[in-house]
């Protein structure tokens, strides 16, 4: 029994020996392999862009294509749209360019953050539009 197990030790020590020395010899080739690996890949990819270039050029074609016919259909929505942002947007500048305008003058006015209308600063409803401050 001693000697098998002499001979079990003598065999593990080798496959742990064969695997330490695997690691060290998969590691320098390893940087290669995932090179060549990328080359290969990138190649596929650049055969594959040439072979289907027709499709893809169809394909934005058609994108472009109804693109510019939904905005055709929708240039009025569109364009009511982009003039109740600006609105919306302007109101805001508005109020807080009258917010600071007050601010600088030391006053126990501030303005509502719902409607913009001058109210008392420890008021805790607008008197103009009724929303909590």
């Amino acid at each position: 029994m001693g000697e098998y197990l002499g001979i079990i030790i003598l065999i593990i020590f080798v496959v742990v020996i064969v695997f330490i020395l695997g690691m060290f010899v998969g590691r320098k080739n390893s940087g290669k392999l995932h090179s060549n690996m990328m080359g290969k890949l990138m190649d596929r990819q650049q055969k594959m862009l040439e072979k289907n270039s027709d499709k893809l050029e169809g394909l934005m074609s058609s994108a472009i294509k109804a693109r510019k016919k939904m905005l055709d259909e929708h240039a009025d929505d569109l364009a009511y749209m982009s003039q109740k942002e600006a609105e919306i947007k302007r109101g805001g500048v508005r109020t807080t360019a009258k917010a600071i305008k007050k601010g600088f003058s030391d006053s126990d006015t501030t303005f509502c953050k719902h409607c913009g209308a001058s109210i008392d600063s420890d008021s805790k409803f607008c008197k103009k539009c009724g929303k909590e401050q």
